[in-house]
């Protein structure tokens, strides 16, 4: 993970009568950018990036991550668990209010989580919560939570904003308007007081947010799809963190800001995905045999930099050192490229009849370097990958 971040005003503007003017209408406001507007305020209904952190801004589980990424308490005071793993109680605590007031219960968080889980509200992040079995409350301070296996990873887990309290009493009067609210009645820090699409996103400091002092008062989502454009917005002192940019760019970047960068481990794995509901992918010889020739360590090491570590698989290999290797990931070049053409060949595909496909992605320059170097590793095997890329909205929709 990386991000830009000024602690101070360190402007590139030689106006400075223009900065000191700025500065003081915008005191209190932390600006950040994101990479695409949110898609939903519905904590439930979203999974991009951008859409996530603004909700958990807003929005507060049984748990969230503090500063440091440390899970810590959140609605609830404390937890237990019993002996084999498989059943957590959690305590709520009793001071926690919706911005609007409104007291947050055991059974308001038991609703909100039994709403993710139904199949009518298509929540994207749905899935995830499967090791969970059953929930119950006992009373309106406690929930019990029984796990199918155990599962240490659970507080964790309960940190994501789709499992996070919603005001269901807004929700029964506005129906799937309420997150029209002005303000947004929310279980978090802040809450949205505007929201101009495409242009900014402003929320305000919850009136209710006991346990969680939001500092600064005020915070201000910019959507900047542009990484340039978006260190040339840091640099201008139009905007106070950007978290993303090209990995290439670190050291330059380090040069230029010096302590305002900030390189941090992040538990994830960048990946391309198949479509794997119609041809060719659905033929697993086709999947295989182009996953085989992907140079991961090449990719890792000359395109995308920083430090980052080569996956064979979707857990990080820094997760678990039981995390499973294909079969071929000790094969040779050349023997990976026999194996992948006698695949392809068998799924009817060869010299006289290139596999052609398209790779698709938003706009970033990193996701292009990376998609034409899969390209180039393709090519000897009769593929022709073509590029197609499109602004981050369009990407995901």
């Amino acid at each position: 993970m990386f991000a830009l971040a000024l602690t101070a005003c360190q402007s590139a503007v030689p106006d400075a009568a223009a900065d000191k003017a700025r500065a003081a209408a915008e005191k209190g406001t932390l600006r950040r950018a994101m990479d695409a507007d949110v898609k939903s305020l519905d904590p439930q209904k979203v999974s991009d990036l951008a859409s996530l952190r603004v909700a958990a801004d807003q929005f507060d589980g049984l748990t969230r991550f503090d500063g440091s990424g440390a899970v810590v308490p959140a609605l609830a005071a404390r937890w237990l668990v019993s002996a084999d793993g498989r059943v957590w109680r959690f305590t709520m605590d009793p001071e926690r209010r919706f911005s609007d007031g409104t007291a947050i219960t055991a059974s308001i968080w038991a609703a909100s989580f039994a709403r993710l889980r139904k199949p009518a509200t298509l929540a994207p992040a749905a899935s995830l919560f499967d090791p969970i079995a059953a929930v119950m409350v006992p009373d309106n301070r406690t929930i019990v939570i029984r796990l199918h296996a155990p599962f240490p990873a659970l507080p964790a887990l309960l940190a994501h904003p789709a499992a996070a309290a919603l005001p269901l009493h807004r929700i029964a009067a506005r129906g799937g308007d309420w997150t029209a609210d002005r303000p947004m009645v929310t279980s978090g820090a802040y809450r949205t007081r505007k929201w101009v699409l495409n242009r900014a996103l402003e929320l305000e400091s919850s009136p209710f947010a006991s346990g969680r002092r939001a500092q600064p008062p005020r915070v201000t989502w910019i959507p900047i799809d542009d990484p340039l454009t978006g260190i040339r917005a840091f640099a201008t002192n139009q905007i106070d963190i950007l978290s993303e940019f090209p990995a290439s760019r670190v050291a330059a970047l380090r040069a230029e800001f010096g302590t305002a960068l900030h390189n941090s481990p992040s538990l994830g794995t960048y990946y391309f995905a198949f479509n794997t509901r119609r041809p060719p992918f659905a033929d697993v010889r086709i999947r295989r045999a182009l996953a085989m020739v992907v140079d991961r360590d090449w990719i890792a090491r000359n395109i995308v930099g920083a430090g980052v570590t080569p996956a064979d698989a979707l857990v990080p290999p820094d997760l678990s050192s039981a995390t499973p290797r294909p079969f071929w990931a000790g094969w040779s070049k050349t023997k990976k490229q026999a194996e992948a053409r006698a695949l392809l060949a068998a799924a009817g595909y060869g010299p006289a009849r290139p596999l052609v496909f398209d790779i698709r992605f938003n706009s970033s320059a990193e996701h292009r370097r990376v998609a034409v170097a899969l390209a180039a590793m393709w090519r000897p095997l009769n593929v022709e990958a073509r590029m197609f890329n499109s602004e981050a909205s369009l990407h995901f929709a």
